[in-house]
């Protein structure tokens, strides 16, 4: 069984979780992240800004090309990726991932 209304705890320690990651993101600064810019509060709800990217995300990308992308093109996107996520180890916000591939 679910609570629609969780506890005045349960609620106090999601806000506290979610201020960790805020946290996290105001020091993450590379060039292949996605900047944060501000995050605040309203009725309950956490609001986090990031800087626009105006291409889109990787996934628009993926489904709008009007053909498949070049080989090269993807070893940049998986480079840029690996990138962000070794800055990120570096800072030991990442520890362990476990990667699903669907076929």
């Amino acid at each position: 069984m679910r609570s629609l209304c969780p506890s005045p705890r349960v609620q106090l320690q999601a806000r506290e979780k979610c201020l960790k990651e805020v946290k996290l993101l105001q020091e993450l600064r590379h060039e292949n992240i996605i900047r944060y810019h501000d995050s605040f509060f309203e009725e309950g709800v956490l609001f986090i800004v990031f800087e626009w990217a105006a291409g889109g995300d990787l996934k628009k990308v993926v489904r709008e090309a009007a053909k498949p992308l070049d080989e090269s093109v993807i070893w940049s996107y998986f480079t840029q990726i690996g990138e962000g996520l070794r800055h990120m180890h570096d800072l030991r916000m990442v520890r362990y991932a476990r990667l699903h591939v669907r076929r």
